[in-house]
């Protein structure tokens, strides 16, 4: 019904379906993600052993219901990322943050807390490109509600005592905003952070030139077809 993929131990006692040990670390978890999407059971459970075990009656409760992704990323620290978002959809709604303490609409998953639906795996994919675990689940998240699939926070996931922060990793930051906007969208980004003093004229030159460097390629290679 539910496999499982935990973190953290390796004598996670699990009933519901195939479970699987993997590192904290985006190409472990990945790996162990794609063991997954063809087995059986119809939804996977990403699963961090600090929680303590999971509710299955919760887990029951969850599955009946319509959503595709359920989540407690926000009692996790996922609601501050990705800062850059405010810079290219300052005035979207989902970028705003609802309240952590009820169940809400929000894409921005944590893989140590996330129930979703296989289906969800077939059509779109992770990018591998990130450094880490929670920009890439923010980037997975952004896409999924982007291509109409239905994402809530659930707060009752997990134990109420575990709000904390996430630290903010540049690379992951700018390559959320050249993965997911148009290129008039990352060089807005960059000048803006420019302006404020977060990257110095050396680091806006380097991205600027490497997306020249991505464009050429993606047009040469597309002339040559």
């Amino acid at each position: 019904m539910i496999d499982l993929i935990y973190f953290g131990v390796t004598n996670f006692k699990w009933s519901l379906g195939q479970s699987l040990c993997s590192k904290y670390e985006t190409d472990s978890i990945l790996y162990s993600i794609e063991q997954f999407v063809n087995t059986e059971s119809p939804w996977l459970l990403l699963w961090d052993h600090i929680l303590g075990p999971p509710s299955e009656k919760e887990l029951a409760v969850l599955i009946s219901e319509g959503p595709d992704i359920f989540h407690s990323g926000l009692l996790l620290g996922m609601g501050e990322l990705p800062k850059s978002i405010n810079y290219v959809l300052p005035n979207w709604m989902l970028t705003l943050n609802p309240t952590t303490k009820r169940k809400s609409i929000s894409w921005k998953i944590s893989p140590r807390a996330c129930l979703l639906r296989k289906n969800v795996l077939k059509t779109i994919k992770f990018r591998k490109e990130y450094k880490s675990p929670e920009y890439t689940f923010i980037d997975f998240g952004y896409r999924c509600i982007i291509n109409g699939a239905v994402i809530q926070n659930i707060p009752d996931l997990i134990p109420d005592n575990f709000i904390n922060k996430q630290l903010v990793i540049k690379h992951d930051e700018i390559l959320f905003i050249q993965s997911n906007f148009s290129t008039k969208w990352y060089l807005w980004y960059l000048f803006r952070n420019l302006l404020v003093g977060n990257y110095g004229l050396n680091q806006i030159i380097r991205y600027y030139f490497y997306i020249i460097v991505v464009e050429s390629i993606s047009n040469n290679s597309g002339s040559s077809k």
